[in-house]
């Protein structure tokens, strides 16, 4: 049975994402045994939806919304689906192949800085319906799991109806609210726990620095408390983790 890696790479003017998803494809290597497909086509970019993404370098286009057709891109029988600044640092997504669902997602992200700032994303709409986080996916070839990304592509087509249904901003497709959605489908409207990756989803926010340390499984983090208003500076080894500061990443992908 084959398994590997998908990753989506579209660049846009600002950000270098193939840079990136190339760079976390040797650590995917590295660290995990797998063999990385990346999905870099921006044809297929412009099928999937184009999403403004206001980062630290303000409103650059962020082609995001292709997920839905993951289980027609990957080529493998078990595959996770990864962000590139998602950055592989260890053997735990290995556990997932092990574990005898069709399909997983995070509920929660953890932030590792100790500062709650993705507590307000737990939920979504003014029905505050539990939200998901499709930065990591598993799935496998059980026609459950296909189910589910039918249910997203039926989802992103009828976004408008699900906006209005759900109240939130049609403005924009979110993967994490489709993802959401359909699981919540396929629940009877219910928070279906059986779906989710048992652990949260270690991250750091946007405001976050970050570097490579001397060792390649080690990280340092700069930023500010809250309270204090305090400079921390501080070093992450071992853990994989979610980076939401494009910049930095990019950084540390160019200087490897």
């Amino acid at each position: 049975m084959s398994k590997g890696v998908l990753l989506y790479a579209f660049n846009n003017d600002t950000t270098d994402y193939l840079s990136m998803a190339k760079w976390s494809a040797k650590r995917i290597e590295k660290y995990l045994g797998l063999p990385t497909t990346i999905i870099s086509d921006l044809d297929e970019a412009e099928y999937g939806g184009v999403r403004v993404f206001n980062a630290t370098k303000g409103g650059e286009k962020w082609y995001n919304a292709s997920r839905n057709r993951a289980w027609e891109h990957s080529p493998y029988d078990q595959t996770l689906v990864l962000d590139v600044d998602y950055v592989v640092n260890s053997d735990l997504l290995g556990l997932l192949f092990d574990i005898d669902k069709p399909f997983m997602i995070h509920r929660y992200a953890l932030d590792v800085t100790n500062r709650a700032h993705f507590v307000a994303l737990d939920n979504f709409g003014e029905h505050q319906f539990p939200s998901t986080w499709a930065t990591v996916m598993y799935f496998n070839r059980n026609q459950e799991g296909k189910y589910i990304f039918e249910l997203v592509d039926m989802i992103k087509n009828n976004w408008n109806h699900y906006a209005d249904l759900y109240k939130f901003s049609r403005r924009v497709f979110r993967n994490d609210w489709a993802f959401s959605i359909a699981m919540g489908i396929i629940g009877g409207h219910k928070e279906p726990q059986y779906y989710h990756i048992p652990w949260p989803l270690a991250t750091v926010g946007t405001d976050v620095g970050i570097e490579q340390g001397e060792q390649d499984d080690t990280f340092v983090l700069k930023y500010i408390t809250h309270l204090q208003q305090k400079a921390v500076v501080q070093n992450i080894r071992g853990l994989d983790l979610h980076v939401m500061n494009k910049e930095a990443m990019e950084k540390i992908c160019a200087g490897n």
